[in-house]
């Protein structure tokens, strides 16, 4: 008899500390397993020499990127197409503002539209502060390399396309570095845009 009750404690006892452990919800499990997979243990930022601070286009009407209207840049949608899209555009300027950390060295700018490399421009740094680098486009170059429409985009009144600046630096001083002399995103940095366009009367 003595040992059945003892028996029967033990059980209460099990029971209970069951019924005392917290439960981990299965969001708690999946926030955890999200934070492992963006943030892996021992992941840091990479320490650029260059960096993009600010990359738009706007509808031509300027030569340099000296005086870039960032504000009315066509990023924003502030036009008057549809939806704020760009209304009968051809020509377009656009311009990158980047920030380099050495004294001396140069820079290569790529523009693209879609996956098409338009255009280029090199420029030599002899100074760490901000500078610029701007590309006219002819309509030819990007009109036919508008993003392909979807089921869900067809129905908009405009179109989009994608573009993307990259700037690609070498450096001499403070100290020797660039494309042959370390990972890409130590040299190298990249911004991309969507702008909309709608033609019309």
């Amino acid at each position: 008899m003595r040992r059945v009750k003892r028996v029967m404690l033990v059980l209460a006892i099990c029971a209970c500390c069951q019924l005392a452990t917290p439960a981990i919800s299965s969001e708690a499990t999946l926030s955890n397993a999200q934070t492992a997979a963006v943030a892996p243990p021992g992941a840091s930022s990479p320490q650029r020499i260059v960096q993009i601070t600010r990359f738009d286009c706007v509808k031509a009407g300027i030569d340099s990127a000296k005086s870039f209207p960032w504000a009315e840049g066509l990023s924003h949608w502030p036009d008057g197409g549809p939806g704020g899209a760009a209304w009968n555009a051809s020509k377009l300027y656009c311009a990158v503002e980047f920030q380099p950390k050495c004294t001396k060295g140069a820079a290569d700018m790529e523009l693209r539209v879609g996956g098409a490399l338009i255009g280029t421009r090199h420029a030599s740094i002899s100074h760490d502060g901000v500078q610029l680098l701007g590309l006219a486009l002819d309509a030819k170059q990007w009109t036919k390399h508008l993003d392909q429409s979807s089921p869900v985009t067809k129905r908009f009144p405009y179109r989009t396309a994608t573009f993307s600046a990259s700037i690609i630096a070498s450096c001499e001083l403070p100290e020797k570095f660039g494309p042959s002399l370390g990972p890409r995103l130590e040299f190298a940095d990249d911004r991309h845009l969507t702008i909309g366009f709608a033609n019309g009367e």
